[in-house]
């Protein structure tokens, strides 16, 4: 609604003569280019992310090369839970827990993970794994 009357009222601007519409075109143009990177970034975050173990490691990485990891000694068990995002939809989250039983870190999306390779780094780590999605 607000948004609406922000519109009408700009509109009622350049149709009074308040102001040249190159400006209001401008302006509507640098609002979708924002709310756009807003939500591509959101969409890139979860893009590419991937979840690994090498170097006696286990970790997670994005699209942006954020990474977290810990070493495999550390890890004390796998947890799958069900979060919601700020939406209030479910989202499938794979949480490494530490020895100390604090989250290492949390992979958002879990769900989207190959299920074999997930298998794979479960089986060989031997770690076990509570929960489900």
């Amino acid at each position: 609604m607000g948004g609406s009357l922000l519109v009408v009222a700009a509109l009622a601007r350049v149709a009074t003569g308040g102001q040249d519409p190159r400006t209001l075109l401008l302006a509507l143009g640098l609002a979708i280019l924002i709310v756009g990177s807003l939500v591509g970034y959101g969409y890139l975050r979860q893009w590419n992310a991937t979840v690994f173990y090498a170097n006696g490691r286990l970790g997670m990485t994005n699209a942006f090369g954020v990474k977290a990891e810990i070493p495999i000694g550390d890890v004390a068990q796998l947890k799958k839970l069900v979060e919601t995002d700020s939406a209030g939809k479910p989202v499938a989250t794979l949480a490494v827990v530490s020895k100390e039983g604090k989250y290492a870190f949390r992979f958002r999306g879990a769900d989207r993970l190959e299920r074999e390779g997930l298998d794979r780094i479960i089986a060989e780590l031997g770690l076990p794994v509570d929960g489900s999605w």
